[in-house]
């Protein structure tokens, strides 16, 4: 017989339990049920992402076709915002993507920065979106390193002559 999570009441508290990721949640009841059940009982939890990029159809995990449902379903992830204990952050799947991106790159960076490649962030981010492309990567380091060994073809800008006597 099947009972609501609301009702039933946890014997032992998940003391270990510190991170959850939800993937596909798309904000339904048992959605909801299931992560108010999690959050009563995960007593030590710092942290719960929601994947709202996939849904369930017909037991098969799917990727949303439309940006409107994933929307819909960040909105109703976002309403979970008044139910959490203190301490416990919430992070969608896009913001925990752009961290992740934005981790990357730093490292990255970092290293370039020890190899003495005189890259800029910006290059790199470019360079690397390049290679996620489908861009090969040692096609993309010979053009590079071909780029710098050549002079700047652009001579400065001439100086205004001054019209003060």
């Amino acid at each position: 017989m099947y009972r609501k999570l609301t009702e039933l009441v946890a014997k032992e508290q998940h003391v270990c339990l510190k991170v959850i990721e939800f993937i596909g949640f798309v904000g339904c009841s048992a959605d909801r049920e299931l992560l108010q059940y999690l959050l009563k009982t995960a007593i030590s939890l710092n942290k719960l992402t929601l994947d709202t990029s996939f849904g369930y159809f017909d037991g098969k995990l799917m990727q949303w076709d439309n940006p409107k449902h994933t929307q819909a379903a960040r909105s109703r992830g976002k309403q979970l915002e008044t139910i959490l204990p203190p301490g416990v952050e919430l992070v969608s799947n896009m913001e925990e993507a752009a961290k992740t991106a934005r981790e990357s790159l730093d490292l990255a960076f970092h290293i370039s920065n020890i190899l003495d490649t005189g890259l800029d962030r910006h290059t790199l981010s470019v360079l690397i979106a390049l290679c996620d492309l489908g861009l090969n990567p040692e096609a993309l380091a010979a053009v590079v390193k071909e780029l710098q060994r050549e002079p700047s073809p652009l001579p400065p800008p001439p100086t205004a002559p001054s019209s003060l006597p």
